[in-house]
């Protein structure tokens, strides 16, 4: 037997593990509407923010919150701290979500290029932006609005199946029999929320699992 074949073997519910995983993210990356997933133009915006620079963007007026009809005082208050203000290229404007409730329209809608470059609102411009960098990366390969948003789609599957193997080669340290109620628990955090946000715009995802992987090896160690 091979050394390369040894190794395989070795890894071998790890990679399957990461190989279900990616399928899986890419299943939703493929059938998800673009723009669909909850609060995905917003982490859009700051995906492509952040590929052109832009870490927290500008500030964002208190007029452009009471014109979207939030509450004046504290609501607005709290939607501003958390909000950037972003320069997106005019062949990449945010995605537009046009079959809501539609179930007639066509799954994608073709997010019209504008004449120039727009300033776009995303609501997470404070949300740590380490989950952001890898589909920022592949976001800057494409052009147009559905190219871009695939491929940081598709970077967020990725970055999860990486996530999700490491914790099962963590548990696999750990084994059912030396601390099976860890090992419980750990596995009951791969939930069918957490397999959507693995194939969208998530950065919830990425952070949950990187918690749950750190957390898994601390228990290794």
């Amino acid at each position: 037997m091979s050394p390369r074949t040894s190794q395989l073997r070795r890894h071998g519910i790890e990679i399957a593990a990461f190989v279900a995983t990616a399928l899986l993210g890419l299943a939703w990356a493929m059938t998800n509407p673009p723009g669909a997933a909850p609060d995905e133009p917003s982490h859009y915006v700051r995906v492509v923010g952040l590929s052109y620079g832009q870490v927290f963007g500008e500030p964002v007026p208190q007029e452009y919150f009471a014109a979207e009809g939030y509450r004046p005082g504290v609501q607005i208050e709290h939607l501003r701290q958390g909000a950037g203000l972003y320069r997106v290229p005019a062949s990449a404007p945010p995605p537009v979500f046009c079959n809501r409730f539609r179930p007639r329209r066509p799954w994608t809608c073709r997010t019209p290029m504008q004449p120039w470059d727009g300033r776009y609102v995303s609501l997470h411009a404070t949300t740590p932006p380490a989950s952001y960098i890898v589909p920022t990366i592949a976001s800057r390969l494409a052009h147009t609005t559905n190219r871009k948003l695939l491929l940081a789609r598709l970077a967020y599957a990725v970055q999860g199946a990486f996530l999700v193997s490491l914790i099962v080669a963590a548990l696999r340290r750990l084994g059912v029999g030396g601390r099976p109620k860890a090992v419980a628990l750990l596995s009951l955090t791969f939930t069918p929320l957490l397999a959507f946000e693995v194939g969208t715009i998530a950065p919830n995802g990425t952070e949950t699992l990187a918690i749950v992987a750190f957390a898994s090896w601390l228990l290794v160690a």
